[in-house]
This record gives structure tokens, sequence and C-alpha cells, in this order.
């Protein structure tokens, strides 16, 4: 069997539809149509807090979830790039496991290297998060809290900006960062605008930017 005959059958199916919708989001992401955040989840995750102690409510099942989370960066990492390396991972090792043991281990029986091949892809993931989960933290926006973006004049760069939806360029000392922005009711955008940054929004890196002139922006 070819490639997609492997990767469109049996066990790799669902695994193969999870890995092409993980691309899509990517290919959407790039191209401005959707924001970083689309999928985001905000973990409020205290992983000093005391755990295992019944005088704080916490219990030994809080405290191994909250375990799992951070041995993965939940919380520290976009959680679409966690559930990338992830699919990406569980295609390769499945796809491999396929190949290998598809003589043996066929039809039903296939289900049997789901379970490896789910431990094995978790700890693909883990091992490629561990040195990079640094780096990885800066797509969510958190570099941008480092700098002080209130006042400055962007350049939108997705093709308009919403209430919901919106990405603009800042040129600080360095090179530019994408952050996410919003637009309050009645203005509009498009992409190649010059705008402000007036505010940021609580709980997430998204700001709200006001309309502005190209004569203004060189001022």
């Amino acid at each position: 069997m070819d490639v997609f005959e492997i990767a469109f059958s049996g066990v790799m199916l669902p695994i193969t539809v999870l890995t092409l919708l993980v691309l899509a989001y990517w290919l959407l992401v790039i191209f401005g149509i959707v924001g970083l955040e689309l999928f985001d989840i905000n973990f409020d995750v205290d992983y000093n807090a005391d755990v295992g102690d019944a005088s704080t409510g916490n219990t030994v099942g809080e405290a191994t979830s909250l375990g799992v989370l951070k041995f993965f960066h939940v919380g520290e990492v976009p959680i679409m790039i966690l559930v990338s390396i992830f699919a990406f991972s569980l295609w390769m090792v499945t796809y491999v496991a396929t190949v290998t043991f598809s003589e043996k281990y066929s039809g039903p029986l296939a289900i049997l290297w789901i379970g490896p091949s789910l431990l094995i892809s978790l700890g693909l993931t883990k091992a490629f998060l561990w040195p990079t989960s640094r780096l990885l933290k800066s797509f969510d926006g958190s570099k941008d809290a480092e700098v002080d973006l209130i006042g400055r004049t962007c350049i939108v760069t997705s093709t308009d900006v919403t209430a919901e939806f919106g990405q603009a360029e800042v040129k600080i000392d360095g090179p530019s960062i994408i952050i996410d922005v919003r637009g309050a009711k009645g203005d509009v955008f498009v992409k190649g605008d010059f705008a402000r940054v007036v505010s940021q929004s609580k709980g997430n890196q998204t700001y709200l930017i006001q309309p502005i002139s190209a004569e203004e922006s060189t001022s």
C-alpha cells in the first residue's frame, strides 16, 4: 500500500483527519484568517499551590491532575501548539506501526497498537516541549506583555478587524511583532490600514485599536 492508502484506512483514518484539521488551522493562521487564540483555553494553573491538603480542599486527584498539566506545560505553552505536536507525533508513530506490523496485526487487531502509539506520542510531545517550552510560550503573546504597546502605531495584517478577531504588526526595537487586536463597534479596518493601540484587554493578550491616517502614523 502507498502512503495515501495507509493514511486513509483502518486506525490511521481518524488520526489523519485530526492531523489535517490541525494543518488547516495553521494555514488559516498563516494567511491571517483566524487568530492564534481561536481555540486557546485560558488555563489559570497555580503550580505552586499546596496539593493533597484536605484543609485547603485539595485532593490527591487534583494533585495528580496538576502534575500532568505541569508535565506537559499546559498553561505555559499555547494549547494548539501542544495539540499540534501531539497530533503529528501520533500520526508518525501510528504510520510506522501500521507499516511495521500490518502483516501480523491487521483489521480489528490493529487496535492493539493504539495504546502504545498514544504513550509514545505523549513521550515525543514532552521531549519536544521540554527544551523549547520557553520559546513556544512566546507564541501566545506573552512576549508582547514585556513591551509597552499602548499608544504605539500598528499595521493591520489580517483581512479585517472585528470585535472578535484581528491581527496587526507593531514595529519595535528589533524584529516587529504580531499581536491579536480588536476593533470598537463602528470602526472599519482592512489589511494595510494604520491604527493605534489604545488599550489591552484583561485576562488575555488582545489589544483594542483605533483607526488613524497614514499621515498620523509617521508622526
